[in-house]
């Protein structure tokens, strides 16, 4: 890739060879990426903000990503009606729990009720 002048790479691997993105942008290219592999680094949805992958890559920044589904779908939804009529304040209910990662890392009875999260307990994305 490299010595075809190639510098950006999309990504869409699964979080457990997530490694390859780093090995990408050790090697000098930008990387946009969907995978939940380290799902912290520069969220974006391009359609909403475009200039701010060029802008961040200009700083030096290698490592893009999509945030979850839920979050780019309700995203670009809201961009949508924010430039049609405005909005001052939403509030936004998912329950991903229960059906968003379809590898379900709790089981439902745990989930059910609104009782997650369990005390001093933390979501751990990197884990699935």
């Amino acid at each position: 890739l490299a010595d075809e002048g190639c510098r950006l790479a999309v990504s869409c691997v699964a979080p457990d060879v997530g490694y390859v993105e780093d090995i990408l942008t050790s090697n000098g290219f930008a990387v946009f990426s969907i995978s939940p592999y380290k799902r912290s680094h520069n969220l974006m949805v391009l359609e909403v903000n475009p200039t701010q992958m060029p802008r961040s890559m200009a700083q030096g920044a290698a490592l893009f990503k999509s945030p979850n589904c839920v979050s780019v779908g309700t995203t670009l939804a809201l961009h949508a009606l924010h430039a049609a009529f405005g909005l001052r304040d939403v509030s936004v209910c998912t329950l991903q729990s229960l059906s968003g990662r379809g590898d379900a890392l709790y089981p439902p009875e745990l989930v059910q009720g609104n009782v997650y999260p369990i005390w001093g307990t933390k979501e751990n994305t990197e884990t699935y």
